[in-house]
């Protein structure tokens, strides 16, 4: 039981790393609209930024739900168990 709560916990990191580094992915883009032509390389460099946070917010989206509904079953089958050990302590 315990290989699986270190599993749980190596989630949650995952999550809160993803988290950090959105964090400063954001920090380098720019969050003017650009629309002339002179501005193209920056038009393109936003686009590649946008992308990428796009990766990373459905990734993170995804990560969280998994962690939070492994975590959830995690607390279920360490309460059940608990609960089996009670029974056997009243027999």
């Amino acid at each position: 039981m315990l290989a699986l709560a270190v599993v749980w916990v190596l989630l949650a990191i995952t999550v809160g790393t993803l988290a950090v580094m959105r964090k400063f992915a954001s920090r380098e883009g720019d969050s003017y609209l650009h629309v002339s032509d002179a501005e193209a390389p920056i038009i393109a460099h936003q686009l590649t930024m946008a992308n990428r946070l796009e990766k990373i917010d459905k990734l993170g989206k995804m990560l969280t739900v998994v962690t939070l509904v492994y975590g959830l079953m995690l607390f279920a089958a360490f309460s059940y168990v608990a609960w089996q050990n009670t029974q056997q302590l009243v027999k």
